[in-house]
């Protein structure tokens, strides 16, 4: 699925990890938020074909140095991204992998994000291996109608999820009819 886009794309989101990359390596929980909105935003694309978000893929090399400079690994290119994993993640957590799935099965679980989008992403969580790094793939299933979070919808223009306003609601909205 990586290999698949060369760049990020209104399909595919990566996301270096749920800490953020300063000294005091705290979860970043404006992450979640912005998680959630990008399954919505990927969701409302259309309904021809599936998209993926991606944790423990850097899109920035800039990242990708600073975490190899905080947690001694290297990371693995493949078509302009960074695969870094999670693993390294887990230590700070002093979890398992289990834990930080929960985690984040957790937040999604408790959002707003419209049915039956969420139950399916949460249905289809896989951890990949890729070259002894875990690779958390979250699937956003084609959906047959709009997505929304609350009542805030959501789209993706390339690689930026935007809040759609009335008119382009009822442009998205065509799509799914």
């Amino acid at each position: 699925s990586i290999r698949r886009s060369k760049i990020e794309s209104n399909r595919y989101e990566c996301k270096q990890g749920l800490y953020d990359l300063s000294n005091s390596r705290k979860i970043n929980e404006n992450l979640y938020k912005d998680m959630i909105q990008t399954i919505c935003g990927i969701a409302n694309v259309g309904p021809d074909e599936d998209g993926y978000l991606f944790i423990g893929v850097a899109d920035k090399e800039s990242d990708a140095i600073r975490i190899k400079e905080l947690d001694q690994i290297e990371p693995k290119v493949i078509n302009q991204r960074y695969v870094v994993g999670i693993d390294r993640e887990l230590k700070l957590l002093n979890g398992s992998l289990d834990d930080y799935i929960n985690k984040l099965m957790g937040k999604i679980s408790k959002s707003e994000l419209s049915e039956p989008l969420k139950t399916q992403v949460l249905n289809q969580i896989d951890v990949i291996n890729y070259k002894g790094m875990s690779v958390i793939r979250l699937r956003v299933p084609k959906q047959n109608e709009m997505a929304f979070i609350g009542s805030s919808s959501f789209t993706r223009e390339n690689s930026r999820t935007i809040e759609l306003d009335g008119r382009k609601m009822v442009s998205i909205s065509k799509l799914f009819d």
